[in-house]
């Protein structure tokens, strides 16, 4: 229990203000040495090694401020405030030469929304030296796409790689970034396998839109990266999972085609129903199913009847999804049941 914590949690009150700060279910009230003064707080333990330490944003009144540690190790400071005015940030300078990544990163904000972007840019540079996350990603974005307030040019190599210390560091949104650098080549050579790379280490965090990116590129393929609807499905599913409307729809798509994955209505109209829940402006076929086919078993018995003589219906559900991307779920319609009409007229 030797480091800084690398973030901390604040909430801002009329009288109150509370930093909070997980330290683990094995420390103790009696490992803790906290000093709460007028306008510094720190927080050390046993040993001596500084956990927490700062200058505050305004002063406090230590008699009537305290502090806690629940069973599940969260420590949290209550400080009664002199002044009733908001707190921008909880730690406003550091002492006795030392300072947390987070609150240099939460100056550095104060900093910029009150116009001074030289100082906030050094702390920014600070907090990102001591490996803070957001920071690292902020300093990339900054590179990528300069701010004018800021001093400094578009630096591609520059922001690279403060995107690949925070990937290493394991920001999901640094690794999603880096996948789509690699994929468009901006700033870097297109290298679709170095692509797959970073999409990869960010889905495996969970980074939804690192999922639909990767179904994509598995669902049409590229000169290095072999077509592979099975995967592509599976990742839209997984985004799906997450919550993303578009991956909903497209696993909903791959359903009714069979398109990776074996034909489920059911799923694909619950998935449906769920982009709509989600968002009622989504256009989705959320009774599709009603209106073209009541039984899931009557139409395979139906595609499969037709499909030796014709290939129109099937034909016509591949330019349906594609209609229903690109155009909506009316044209989708439109086109199945004029396909199916044919089938009808051919088959009497």
């Amino acid at each position: 229990m030797t480091a800084v914590p690398k973030v901390y949690t604040t909430q801002d009150q009329n009288k109150h203000h509370i930093i909070a700060i997980s330290l683990g279910k094995k420390v103790s009230k009696s490992d803790l040495t906290v000093e709460l003064k007028e306008s510094t707080v720190s927080v050390s333990d046993k040993e001596g090694n500084l956990i927490f330490v700062g200058a505050l944003f305004s002063s406090i009144n230590p008699t009537k401020s305290s502090w806690d540690l629940n069973c599940t190790g969260q420590f949290s400071m209550i400080l009664e405030k002199v002044e009733s005015i908001s707190w921008e940030v909880a730690i406003f300078d550091s002492f006795n030469g030392k300072m947390d990544p987070h609150s240099t990163f939460l100056l550095s904000l104060y900093y910029e929304k009150k116009g001074d972007h030289s100082k906030a840019f050094d702390l920014l540079k600070n907090s990102a030296k001591s490996n803070h996350l957001t920071a690292l990603f902020k300093l990339g974005s900054l590179f990528q796409s300069p701010n004018t307030n800021y001093p400094l040019k578009q630096d591609l190599e520059q922001a690279i790689e403060f995107y690949k210390k925070g990937s290493i560091l394991g920001d999901p949104f640094a690794s999603y970034v880096l996948g789509c650098l690699y994929h468009t080549g901006d700033g870097v050579e297109a290298n679709n396998k170095e692509s797959i790379k970073y999409f990869e280490k960010s889905s495996k965090q969970n980074f939804a839109k690192a999922n639909i990116y990767l179904g994509n590129i598995y669902l049409n393929g590229t000169e290095e990266i072999k077509k592979n609807d099975k995967k592509a499905y599976n990742y839209f599913k997984k985004a799906a999972d997450q919550g993303e409307i578009d991956a909903m729809i497209q696993s909903g798509i791959m359903l009714i085609e069979g398109n990776g994955v074996k034909r489920n209505f059911e799923l694909a109209n619950n998935l449906f129903q769920k982009a709509l829940k989600k968002d009622s402006t989504t256009t989705i076929p959320i009774n599709y199913l009603q209106d073209l086919h009541k039984d899931q078993k009557e139409y395979e018995t139906e595609l499969k009847k037709n499909q030796p003589k014709n290939n129109n219906l099937r034909n016509g559900l591949i330019i349906g999804s594609a209609l229903l991307v690109i155009t909506g779920v009316a044209t989708y319609f439109a086109c199945i049941k004029k396909k199916n009409k044919k089938q009808e007229k051919k088959i009497n």
